[in-house]
């Protein structure tokens, strides 16, 4: 049985995310950034009408941010978690493909499980779930203090 996944990059490496979770692509826009927030909330972006918090994936995946230079590929891959719009900020979106459940393979490294599509070509893909690339203090702020912020703005 296969699933589709959206591809992208983050710190040069390829990942895919089930497109099921997955409501938009879109460029982004600007940013406003908000004080003490973590450290991979870069800030908020008006994204289809709605005031979105924006997540970094080089940042929560490598402690790293995006490269000012790379912005031109950039994207925000817009995800719903437990009820809360939010925009992950990649390198670049590259594609939507099937991947045969077959090729995907558990992997044990450093005490953390990964799951890796092994395709052809020696192609790798690391296959993540936007519910687990948002640690609980990062969500906690987004479902309090963004949600206030936002309304703020509306305002």
């Amino acid at each position: 049985m296969s699933r589709k996944y959206v591809t992208f990059i983050a710190h040069n490496e390829e990942f895919g995310m089930p497109i099921d979770y997955v409501n938009y692509i879109e460029l982004p826009s600007k940013v406003t950034q908000i004080p003490k927030s973590p450290a991979s909330v870069i800030g908020i972006s008006t994204i289809r009408g709605n005031v979105v918090p924006i997540i970094d994936l080089n940042i929560t995946l490598f402690d790293k941010g995006i490269n000012l230079s790379e912005w031109n590929l950039a994207r925000v891959i817009g995800v719903k978690v437990k009820q809360e719009e939010i925009g992950f900020l990649v390198e670049e979106a590259r594609e939507i493909i099937d991947i045969n459940e077959e090729n995907i393979q558990q992997v044990n490294q450093g005490g953390i499980q990964y799951k890796i599509a092994n395709l052809e070509n020696g192609r790798l893909i690391l296959i993540t779930d936007p519910r687990e690339l948002i640690n609980s203090e990062t969500f906690d702020y987004i479902e309090n203090e963004m949600s206030e912020t936002a309304e703020t703005e509306e305002a």
